[in-house]
């Protein structure tokens, strides 16, 4: 049997894992705001009873990978592009655009993730 904070960083690591396989890093203010969302999740799956299903923790894995992997799909189609609209818009003058600099993950990509996918038990 798990408790909340055995299964908070179960989430937490699937989460991790989840932006790393995808080539990302986590900006400190959106990674504040996952864990946030984890914690949420892991109190409504406590609330529920559901800390002692197994199905319904490996369900909420699955589910937070989903929705990393729509806020990689946000970041591929704002923040990359908007990086190379800029530099090449002559914005930001005197930072050249970089391909294969460290893409990142923002707040904004986690708001676009829980509008697509909300609602998401446990999440939202």
């Amino acid at each position: 049997m798990q408790n909340a904070s055995e299964i908070f960083e179960e989430l937490w690591l699937t989460a991790q894992e989840a932006v790393y396989k995808g080539g990302y890093l986590i900006a400190p203010e959106c990674e504040a705001d996952l864990r946030s969302l984890i914690e949420s999740g892991t109190a409504r799956l406590e609330a529920d009873a559901q800390v002692d299903a197994p199905a319904e923790i490996q369900a909420a894995k699955q589910r937070i990978e989903q929705i990393v992997a729509a806020m990689i799909e946000e970041a591929k189609t704002t923040t990359y592009a908007a990086t190379e609209a800029y530099a090449t818009a002559g914005v930001n003058e005197g930072i050249e655009y970089q391909p294969e600099a460290p893409l990142v993950l923002h707040e904004h990509t986690l708001l676009a993730a829980r509008v697509k996918l909300c609602p998401c038990y446990p999440f939202c």
